[in-house]
């Protein structure tokens, strides 16, 4: 709590800059809403205010990147921003940007609320603001210009450090209750006296000439990404550092016109001559608003982590053979967007047929990997009062990504697992493009990754085998330079299949000419035994150059799965042979269609069928993997078939009058020994020539009945069989 009134001393501080009670200059004051207004907002405010929402911001309040110095603002319009792209999916819009309130006046008592919700962190963080005008008591006080602080107080780096003023408290220290604890998010005045915050800054930004560079005033952007609690996130800053590029939120497909109303993402389903739906979401962060003539391109391409600018985005061929591998969507022109709002745009999309990068359980290479090759999408603003700078940012996508806010990419699969799925959209898997477009002859590495957020919180890797198949070419390459990675292991060298056995793995030391494509399939299966309550996943493959680990581009997979009938692997009983014998494996069948994989301890492939015949030479265990058909859920047993080595080959005759032979095989005995055991009680220890495999047996002590006949192998018995004397 110490670190939390410190950072809010020293926001005051900034605060301290303006004239209490003095209205929002960019905003909206939460006093110029109309009744009607006010009403809606209370209902948004209640709908947005989950548990989540809550919880979420007390738990990660104090993590860095949110309240520490360096980040303070940048949190907050992260916070605003994610309230403000909800409010304009779910009809009101006509709030955004979201009011601001004044310290210095009165809160309206419609807002003078805790959401119930704010039971999620228990009720002594809960309890209502005591005040609700805390800076009255300050209003004669004077506070210097905003302005004559200098640039390393607000730079663009969010910094907010050495103020000075006349302020030694604070709003929420003030106001008192749940706004002064973990949750706070859940009182209605948590979010306008954020909303304020963010227009303090917004005013120095915009009318303070001390800046370097100089803000724009007008500045379209898009977001690479949609973080709120991570230190690197997206709010239109450039350069933006994050260096995973390909996650815009503000790139979304639909299967049907639904996109004005949800930014979820769709996998496209070709139909032809049907066009798909795309949404384009367009943010003005600058002091002015646009002039209503900037132009916005949309771009297609398939799937991949090599991609660069202009190519594969213009249309130019790529590969051997060379095929199209990307286009123009189309271009639109943006309406007016007012300072502080957003606009989401519509394109119909007519996606190129699949079949015409190959059959449909092949890639464009012919690898012979099975398909599910989708698209990844490119927004690019152009504007004369905006410029992007492009021409001076190279062909280096990542890196125009990273310098520009008006360029954004969405390079993410959807994977739906759900049990008794019907159609197309029945894949566990994914088939994405490596390659080199621009640089020459290079060499790189592919690195796979696990990531885990608040809401997504355990690795994949932890309740699924995550597999990769490698296609012919880019085998070739894994093996020319030497098979050489970390936490991948071989799966079946003859289908060219990986197995990923750590959160983090990488393939490395893979050399591409220039303009060479290939192509990788990444599958997932969920463990019937290792699952949790978790229900989504995220998982990427990340392209980098191999000299100097620098991020060429990447593809995020969103795995969803829903529940389904509990199955069980079952090898069948162990058993027992002797070491020039076979046996039989037998799976017990699960009851629905399923592929049975037979492995050996290592885990590498051995056969696929329900049964398996095997002949070990020594104790071995084998396990089945039951892998459903209609939803990839696996589940594994273990079967140990135990190899005697020492063993009782014969007995001649059975049954005997006096006497028997005993052969048998002796491997690696120090003595041998053989125990006749009589029903009776009578027994006898006989010697046994570790060099020789057979013995005469002289029963003339023994009566008729039956007579156990042990091998004894160094003092253990190591067989054992019956004789019946007569």
């Amino acid at each position: 709590m110490k670190k939390l009134i410190v950072t809010l001393l020293v926001l005051t501080t900034i605060i301290a800059n303006r004239t209490f009670a003095q209205a929002p200059k960019y905003k909206p004051s939460i006093h110029s809403l109309t009744q009607p207004e006010r009403n809606q907002l209370v209902i948004a405010l209640n709908q947005y205010i989950t548990p989540s929402i809550v919880q979420q911001y007390a738990q990660m309040r104090d993590m860095p990147g949110c309240y520490d110095e360096p980040n303070f603002f940048a949190f907050r319009r992260s916070l605003i921003n994610d309230f403000e792209d909800w409010m304009v999916l779910n009809g009101y819009g006509g709030l955004v940007p979201l009011a601001a309130w004044d310290p210095g006046t009165l809160l309206p008592s419609d807002f003078q609320q805790v959401d119930p919700d704010c039971a999620v962190v228990g009720g002594a963080e809960c309890s209502p603001p005591i005040a609700f005008q805390p800076y009255l008591r300050h209003s004669t006080l004077t506070y210097p210009n905003l302005c004559n602080y200098n640039n390393n107080v607000f730079t663009t780096r969010m910094r907010a450090y050495n103020l000075i003023g006349g302020y030694d408290e604070n709003v929420c220290s003030y106001m008192g209750g749940n706004m002064f604890n973990k949750g706070s998010a859940a009182s209605m005045a948590f979010w306008f006296w954020n909303s304020y915050l963010d227009d303090v800054w917004k005013e120095y930004t915009c009318e303070c000439n001390n800046q370097n560079p100089l803000p724009k005033q007008v500045d379209l952007y898009m977001k690479n990404s949609k973080k709120t609690f991570e230190a690197v996130r997206d709010i239109g800053i450039e350069p933006n550092t994050d260096p995973i590029t390909w996650e815009s939120p503000d790139i979304w497909i639909r299967n049907d016109n639904l996109g004005f109303t949800t930014d979820q993402m769709e996998n496209p389903i070709y139909v032809y001559n049907t066009p798909r739906k795309i949404y384009v979401r367009v943010r003005n962060k600058g002091c002015s608003n646009s002039a209503g003539n900037e132009v916005l391109k949309l771009y297609w391409a398939k799937a991949g982590t090599y991609q660069n600018w202009p190519a594969p985005w213009d249309g130019v061929p790529l590969g051997t053979p060379a095929i199209v591998m990307g286009g123009l969507v189309g271009t639109m022109t943006l309406p007016i967007i007012n300072q502080g709002n957003q606009k989401i745009v519509e394109f119909d999309w007519l996606m190129p047929n699949p079949s015409q990068f190959g059959p449909a359980e092949f890639d464009a290479n012919n690898d012979n990997i099975l398909d599910s090759w989708h698209f990844c999408l490119l927004a690019r603003i152009e504007s004369v009062n905006d410029p992007d700078g492009v021409v001076l940012l190279g062909n280096n996508l990542t890196n125009i990504l990273q310098q520009s806010n008006n360029f954004v990419m969405r390079n993410f699969h959807i994977i739906k697992i759900i049990h008794e799925m019907q159609g197309g959209d029945k894949i566990y898997n994914g088939t994405i493009g490596l390659g080199n477009v621009y640089h020459g002859a290079e060499v790189y590495d592919i690195q796979f990754e696990s990531p885990t957020t608040f809401q997504l919180p355990n690795p994949i890797t932890s309740e699924a085998d995550v597999s990769i198949t490698l296609g012919a070419s880019t085998w070739n390459k894994w093996d020319q330079g030497g098979r050489q990675g970390a936490n991948i292991e071989i799966f079946d060298e003859g289908t060219r299949k990986l197995k990923v056995v750590a959160p983090n793995a990488t393939l490395e030391n893979l050399s591409y000419d220039s303009s060479e494509v290939t192509a990788m399939n990444v599958s997932f299966n969920f463990l019937t035994e290792e699952l949790g309550t978790n229900t989504n996943y995220n998982y990427r493959v990340i392209q980098r150059i191999h000299s100097n680990q620098s991020v060429v581009g990447g593809q995020t997979f969103h795995i969803k799965r829903d529940g389904r009938p509990h199955f069980e692997a079952d090898a069948g009983y162990d058993r027992t042979i002797q070491d020039n014998q076979s046996t039989v494996l037998v799976a017990t069948d699960i009851g629905e269609q399923a592929t049975y994989k037979w492995l050996d301890e290592s885990g590498k492939f051995l056969h696929e069928g329900v049964s398996f015949t095997v002949s070990p030479d020594s104790t071995t265990i084998y396990t089945v993997e039951v892998t459903a058909s209609d939803d990839g859920y696996r589940d594994r047993d273990n079967v140990t078939v135990n190899v005697k080595n020492n063993y009782i080959q014969s007995i001649s005759p059975n049954p005997t009058i006096g006497s028997a032979t005993i052969g048998y095989k002796l491997v690696n005995a120090t003595t041998a020994n053989i125990i006749l055991s009589h029903y009776n009680g009578h027994s006898e220890t006989i010697a046994l020539d570790i060099a020789e495999n057979s013995k005469v047996l002289n029963l003339s002590t023994f009566t008729t009945g039956l007579c156990n006949v042990s091998l004894q192998i160094d003092g253990q018995i190591a067989d054992t069989k019956t004789l019946l004397i007569q």
